[in-house]
C-alpha cells in the first residue's frame, strides 16, 4: 500500500478514463490532473492527437503563423468574450508572472498587486501568499523575499465592504488585481456581486483586472465565468482543460490592453521555448473544436456534478453532519463544517479543528478505490457513468458519516 507522506503521481502504472491504476489496482480519480482531462484520461480525442503528430511528423518547434493563430483566436472568443487577442505560454505559473509584467509595463508608476484570499495563481513569487483574519501576506514557501511580500495586499474573498477600505487606501500604488472569479478553495455563484464590485472599483480607478480562469475556462457553462456573469476583465489567465493534456496557457487581452501594449516603446518580453509549440497548439485546437461540436458534454457535466451535491447534502441534512457540498457548475468541494462561509479564511477557521478527520476520510476513500484530490477540488469528466455516480455517492456518503457525525 502506498505510504501517504509519498505523491501517489509518481507510482502510476497507467490510466484510461475516470481511473488511475496504482499497483496493479484501478482508483477511480476525482481530481483529473488538477481539472485538466475534461475528456478523462487518455480518451480518444488525446489518442487521435497523438496519432496525427506521430503520422504526419510534427516538430514541436514553434512556427504558428498568423492562419492557425486566427483560428485558434476565433475558438477562444467564444468562450471568453472579452478576447482581442492572446500571448502563448506554457503553464499557468508563466501566465501569472507575465500577466503581473504586462500590468506594471502599462502602469510603470504603480508597483502594488492587489490578491483576493483563497486564490491560487501557480507557483508565482509575486502571487505565492496566504493571509489569516488580519489579511497580512504570509509566504507560502521559503525563499520569497521580503520586498514581493511588502508588494502585495490582499482583500478578502466576498466582502465587499473590508474590500473596499483596503483598496481605498491603496488603490494608486496598485497595477493590478488578480482574482480566481471563482475559487477552487470555495467554489460559491453567490460571488457574482463581488465581481461585479471589483469589476466597477478598478475601471474607475485604472487599476488592470485580471480573472484567473485556469480552472474555470471551458468547464463552465457558456464558456467562463466572465460570459456566464458578463462581467469583463481586462486579462484572463487560461489553461487547463484548453490543451488536452498538452501544456499551454493563454493570457487573454482585452482591446485596450492590446491597443496600449502596441504603444510602449520598449516590447514586453513574452518568449519561452515551449510557447505556442506546435504539439500543444495542434492538440488545443482539435480539443476545443470537440468540445465546441459536443455542445451538450460540458452541459452533462455540470449536471451530474449537481446530481452528486444534491444527494450528498440531502444525505448530511438527514444525518446532521458536520459538513456540506460546495459547487460551481462542473467541479464541487466538500466543506467540513456546516456553519455558512463566504470565503477561504472563514473555512480554513472552521476546518482547522476537523484537519484530522479529513486526512481519515481521505484515507477510507482510499480503501475504498477512491484517490480524493490532495486540494479537495473534486473534477468530473464526460466519460462518467450512472453506475460510476452512484458508487461516488455511496461511498463519499459512508466517509462523511464515518467521521463527521
Amino acid at each position: 500500500m502506498i505510504n501517504f507522506k509519498d505523491n501517489f503521481e509518481n507510482k502510476i502504472d497507467k490510466a484510461e478514463k475516470n481511473f488511475i491504476e496504482i499497483n496493479k489496482t484501478k482508483y477511480f480519480d476525482l481530481s483529473l490532473h488538477s481539472g485538466v482531462m475534461l475528456l478523462g484520461h487518455n480518451n480518444e480525442v488525446f489518442k487521435d492527437i497523438l496519432k496525427k503528430i506521430i503520422k504526419y511528423k510534427f516538430s514541436i518547434t514553434k512556427s504558428i503563423d498568423n492562419k492557425i493563430h486566427n483560428k485558434f483566436l476565433s475558438i477562444i472568443k467564444r468562450y471568453f468574450k472579452s478576447a482581442n487577442d492572446l500571448i502563448y505560454c506554457t503553464t499557468g505559473s508563466e501566465s501569472a508572472i507575465k500577466s503581473i509584467r504586462i500590468s506594471r509595463a502599462l502602469n510603470p508608476k504603480k508597483s502594488k498587486i492587489f490578491l483576493v484570499s483563497g486564490g491560487w495563481h501557480g507557483s508565482v513569487d509575486q502571487t505565492l501568499f496566504s493571509s489569516k483574519k488580519n489579511l497580512s501576506p504570509i509566504p507560502l514557501s521559503s525563499g520569497i523575499s521580503e520586498n514581493l511580500r511588502k508588494s502585495v495586499k490582499i482583500l478578502p474573498y466576498n466582502d465587499i465592504e473590508k474590500s473596499k477600505k483596503i483598496l481605498n487606501r491603496f488603490h494608486k500604488q496598485a497595477a493590478c488585481l488578480i482574482i480566481e472569479p471563482i475559487m477552487g478553495s470555495l467554489p460559491l455563484e453567490e460571488s457574482k456581486s463581488y465581481l461585479i464590485f471589483l469589476k466597477n472599483y478598478c475601471k474607475k480607478k485604472n487599476i488592470i483586472l485580471i480573472f484567473d480562469e485556469i480552472v474555470t475556462g471551458i468547464r463552465t457553462d457558456k464558456g467562463s465565468v466572465q460570459n456566464k456573469f458578463k462581467i469583463y476583465p481586462d486579462i484572463t489567465l487560461a489553461g487547463k482543460v484548453i490543451g488536452g493534456g498538452f501544456p499551454i496557457s493563454l493570457i487573454i487581452i482585452n482591446k485596450k490592453i492590446n491597443k496600449n501594449i502596441n504603444k510602449l516603446k520598449k516590447n514586453i518580453f513574452f518568449g519561452g521555448t515551449f510557447s505556442a509549440n506546435n504539439f500543444s497548439v495542434y492538440s488545443s485546437l482539435k480539443t476545443l473544436t470537440y468540445i465546441d461540436k459536443n455542445k451538450d458534454l460540458v452541459k452533462k457535466i455540470i449536471k451530474n456534478a449537481y446530481l452528486i451535491q444534491k444527494k450528498l447534502n440531502n444525505y448530511i441534512s438527514k444525518n446532521k453532519l458536520d459538513a456540506k457540498v460546495y459547487r460551481f457548475d462542473s467541479f464541487l468541494r466538500i466543506i467540513f463544517t456546516k456553519k455558512e462561509i463566504k470565503n477561504r479564511i472563514a473555512r480554513d477557521f472552521l476546518e482547522t479543528k476537523n484537519k484530522n478527520k479529513i486526512s481519515k476520510f481521505s484515507k477510507f476513500l482510499y480503501s475504498k478505490k477512491i484517490l480524493y484530490p490532495k486540494n479537495g477540488i473534486i473534477f468530473l469528466s464526460s466519460q462518467l457513468r450512472m453506475t460510476e455516480i452512484d458508487f461516488l455517492i455511496k461511498n463519499l456518503s459512508l466517509g462523511l458519516k464515518k467521521y463527521f457525525q
